[in-house]
């Protein structure tokens, strides 16, 4: 008799990783939308995966989707001078 160990359909122990990674082989196996791309790469990236974040979104950017990051105009607020110390009471 040859022993074949029995194979997991899925090797993480959290069951939101599991469901995440369903859905990523859903939409490999039957095609998805770059919409469905963006949405599962977001849930990755709040769910810590960054390696399937990144794959996710390669995908995405394969489907022609942009990805130019937003620019934000932040201009900080001038430093308050300090008042300057008399040296001469001490």
């Amino acid at each position: 008799m040859i022993y074949q160990p029995m194979k997991e359909k899925f090797f993480t122990q959290s069951a939101t990783t599991n469901e995440l990674i369903k859905r990523k082989r859903i939409l490999l196996n039957f095609g998805g939308k770059m919409e469905e791309w963006l949405q599962l790469a977001d849930d990755f990236l709040a769910d810590g995966g960054r390696a399937n974040h990144a794959f996710c979104m390669a995908e995405f950017r394969r489907m022609g989707g942009d990805t130019t990051p937003v620019q934000f105009d932040y201009v900080p607020d001038e430093p308050e001078v300090p008042e300057t110390i008399d040296y001469t009471d001490y």
